[in-house]
């Protein structure tokens, strides 16, 4: 298949509308997606759009930004109709691309829970008995790339990394009406780098992959999660 991958420094109208057709194709709610896309643009990510060949048809999109030592990938999404022909492996490349161009970078990380095995395919390593369990979405994995094929990574990295993300997507406001709930992610990370000794291992096998019930985490009681966590932990 013949494609082509642009990055657009500034985004037109039009292509701000692609990417809400294409999020909108994929996950419905129509009214959601213009909203969402100005607000990752609105805090400097990235575009990338793959085009067919003759630049009539997009194919996909993937939002991506650089953080400290990090670069976090927010949306990608390809076509449904030519799924499977290596068009979004092309778009997570082009990002560790950019990884390995930055010398202050090491790693490319994304929440997922729909394309574990997508992220594994393409040398993404699951952190070991992380779930990320956010209170307004169902549990995701961090799926993270490290550009020196590291085994492990630090907790205390995890720990700022989550705590910027966070306080990126949340407001003042439900930052504090979900602190019990953002309080759990940070016990998940600190439980498990006192297991691992400051260390969190990055592993292929997404062991933890229904786990947590698959209801929004607001509604499941604290005592639950993370009793289920040190569960899935006993069983690793």
């Amino acid at each position: 298949m013949n494609y082509k991958i642009m990055e657009l420094a500034k985004l037109k109208e039009e292509h701000v509308k692609i990417a809400v057709e294409l999020l909108q194709e994929e996950w419905g709610n129509p009214s959601y997606w213009k909203k969402e896309v100005k607000w990752y643009l609105s805090r400097n990510y990235s575009f990338l759009i793959s085009y067919k060949d003759d630049k009539k048809e997009p194919y996909g999109i993937l939002l991506f930004r650089f953080f400290p030592v990090s670069i976090n990938i927010g949306y990608l999404v390809v076509r449904r109709k030519i799924r499977s022909k290596g068009i979004g492996s092309a778009l997570v490349k082009a990002v560790i691309d950019k990884l390995f161009g930055n010398k202050e970078t090491e790693y490319v990380f994304v929440d997922t829970r729909d394309a574990v095995e997508f992220f594994l395919k393409n040398k993404f390593a699951i952190v070991k008995g992380l779930t990320l369990t956010l209170p307004d979405e169902p549990p995701e994995y961090l799926a993270i790339f490290t550009k020196t094929r590291r085994k492990f990574i630090e907790s205390k990295f995890i720990r700022q990394l989550l705590r910027l993300w966070i306080s990126e997507i949340y407001t003042e406001e439900e930052l504090e009406k979900f602190r019990e709930y953002f309080g759990l992610i940070f016990w998940n990370v600190d439980h498990i780098g006192k297991i691992c000794k400051g260390k969190l291992p990055l592993t292929q096998d997404p062991f933890m992959r229904g786990v947590v019930s698959s209801q929004t985490c607001q509604k499941i009681p604290i005592a639950e999660l993370r009793e289920q966590i040190l569960e899935a932990l006993d069983r690793c």
